[in-house]
């Protein structure tokens, strides 16, 4: 992995792969989610990767096969996929659809009780800090039905990421009849 790369990239696409740095955070590192405060300019690039990369790597080397843990990786995906899927895969980055997924299902489980409150807010404030976007206008409806075909989904259930803390995430499996009800918390973050 070769840093350097990054700064061949259009700035847009280098605060997409934020989204991803900011997922590690929120599942398995709070000290790496604090850390990401500094900002871009602030940050070394190499060492951010390396946490992410081994981060990877621990969790898939013990869940080879998405049995259990591996799918931690997946914190902001489902929503985030649905939304790629809604928006024909043109416009909306897979980093910025991330981001808006982490924000969503992070208020979702907020609400809920689940997820200490305030966590949301501390999500948003990293999200703007790297300029990507924390909403989406898409129907839950849209949301919920597109989600269906996702690989977490099976059966009349599917998988979601829900943070327990910053930097400790655990699998809840939703029935998709409850699932719009879940995410649509209709105060708008």
């Amino acid at each position: 992995i070769d840093p350097d790369t990054l700064s061949t990239l259009p700035e847009r696409y280098v605060h997409d792969g934020m989204a991803e740095v900011i997922k590690y955070g929120c599942i398995k590192s709070l000290g790496l989610f604090r850390l990401l405060k500094k900002g871009m300019d602030e940050l070394d690039i190499e060492n951010i990767i390396y946490r992410c990369v081994s981060i990877q790597r621990d969790i898939v080397q013990r869940d080879e096969t998405e049995a259990g843990e591996r799918k931690l990786l997946n914190f902001g995906h489902t929503i985030g996929h649905a939304l790629e899927k809604i928006y024909d895969y043109k416009g909306l980055s897979h980093g910025e659809a991330v981001a808006i997924g982490m924000v969503m299902i992070t208020n979702a489980s907020e609400k809920e009780g689940f997820t200490p409150k305030g966590t949301t807010q501390k999500i948003i404030d990293l999200c703007k800090l790297y300029h990507l976007p924390i909403h989406d206008d898409s129907s839950m409806r849209d949301i919920a039905f597109a989600s269906q075909s996702d690989k977490k989904s099976f059966g009349s259930g599917i998988d979601i990421v829900v943070l327990k803390a910053i930097g400790d995430a655990t699998v809840k499996n939703i029935d998709h009849r409850r699932f719009q009800e879940y995410i649509d918390v209709t105060e708008e973050v």
